[in-house]
C-alpha cells in the first residue's frame, strides 16, 4: 500500500517527466552533395529545413543559422506554413 509521501513523490515526478519531455528537441543534421537537411524534432512535431550549402567552406556556419531558424519555427510558428522556407 502507497503512503500519501509516496503518492505525492509519484505526482511530482511524473509531472518532472513530463515538462523534460516538452524541453526536448532532437536535432538531426545530414549533409550531402552540397545540401544541408537539418530536422527538428519536438513534441512529435518536425520541421524539415534544407539549404544548398558550400561544404568546402563556412558549412559549420550554414548549419547554425538553419538550427537557428529552425528553433524559431519550432517556438513561435506553425509548422505547415514555414516547411522548407528557410
Amino acid at each position: 500500500m502507497l503512503s500519501i509521501i509516496d503518492l505525492r513523490m509519484e505526482q511530482k515526478l511524473y509531472s518532472l517527466r513530463k515538462k523534460v519531455e516538452k524541453a526536448m528537441i532532437l536535432v538531426s543534421v545530414n549533409t550531402k552533395g552540397g545540401m544541408c537537411q537539418v530536422s527538428l524534432t519536438s513534441n512529435r512535431r518536425t520541421i524539415c529545413l534544407t539549404k544548398e550549402i558550400n561544404t568546402l567552406r563556412r558549412a559549420n556556419l550554414a548549419v547554425f543559422k538553419i538550427l537557428a531558424k529552425g528553433f524559431l519555427l519550432l517556438l513561435l510558428k506553425p509548422i505547415p506554413f514555414y516547411q522548407n522556407k528557410i
